[in-house]
């Protein structure tokens, strides 16, 4: 089973946003962070569980943490609601984040057929390791001014993810 802790951050000051997320699985610990131009706290939340589902091995138990139970319970509540409605929440407004959030919940959805794949909610700030280290990555993440490191980092996940071979290696780019 690998558990998967994410956060987001976000500053008024300059719109921009940060993701980040720590792994563990076994003995391993992963940590990975990034930039986002722009963003609110919720995108970069979003952003590191669509992180967290694409590079975890499909076939691996994967338990995602997240302190955003407006992202956690979008995904595993509301998501099936708001295609019938057009993406339209009951307050009558179009549901915010909805590309990155689409994308999530269809690698839930895929993830479900193959492996148990869970995403909970975690109470923030409460000095649970995973969530803490995960909102430090996400400040690191927002405080790197630019999108380089993670357009660098994309290139490189294709090519480890070409090369994966043993099923007890953790697929964190």
């Amino acid at each position: 089973m690998v558990r998967v802790y994410t956060d987001g951050s976000s500053s008024l000051k300059n719109g921009n946003a940060g993701w980040g997320l720590v792994g563990y699985y076994k003995c391993n610990k992963v940590e990975k962070y990034g930039y986002l131009e722009t963003g609110t706290n919720n995108t970069g939340e979003l952003m590191g569980i669509y992180n967290a589902l694409r590079f975890i091995y499909p076939s691996e138990d994967l338990t995602i943490y997240s302190d955003s139970n407006y992202c956690v319970s979008s995904l595993n509540d509301w998501f099936s609601g708001w295609m019938e409605s057009d993406f339209i929440t009951t307050s009558g407004k179009k549901v915010q984040n909805l590309e990155i959030m689409a994308k999530c919940w269809h690698l839930l959805q895929a993830r479900k057929n193959i492996s148990n794949c869970v995403l909970r909610w975690v109470k923030g700030h409460s000095g649970d390791v995973g969530n803490e280290t995960a909102d430090y990555l996400a400040n690191k993440g927002r405080t790197l001014k630019s999108t380089n490191l993670l357009d660098s980092q994309l290139k490189i996940d294709v090519r480890i993810s070409k090369n994966f071979k043993e099923a007890d290696t953790i697929m964190l780019y």
